[in-house]
């Protein structure tokens, strides 16, 4: 039996049916609670068959690809953020050298 990982979009699964899955097979559809999504490292699987589907699925990956907007968007974001944090940080150590006076 093949398990078919999916994500929820605006209410709806929509997932490709696997190679061989007929019209009119019956599927079972099982919630997992956000906290088992991710395997404590106890439980993973170290075996060289599953490090092989592992290094399988990560190359299966597709590549992040910004577009020039999303990238110069982050960029700002990414640069503000910079900006404020060193602001927090320098006021906070004004804070503290006042204290030491």
């Amino acid at each position: 039996m093949a398990t078919i990982r999916a994500v929820v979009q605006q209410g709806m699964i929509n997932v490709p049916a696997p190679e061989g899955c007929a019209d009119g097979s019956e599927v079972l559809v099982q919630l997992v609670p956000a906290a088992a999504a991710q395997l404590p490292e106890d439980e993973w699987d170290d075996s060289a068959e599953g490090i092989s589907e592992w290094i399988k699925w990560a190359e299966s990956l597709e590549p992040l690809v910004f577009t020039d907007d999303e990238s110069r968007r982050m960029n700002d974001e990414r640069a503000a953020r910079k900006e404020r944090d060193w602001k927090r940080l320098t006021e906070r150590g004004d804070q503290l050298a006042e204290h030491w006076k």
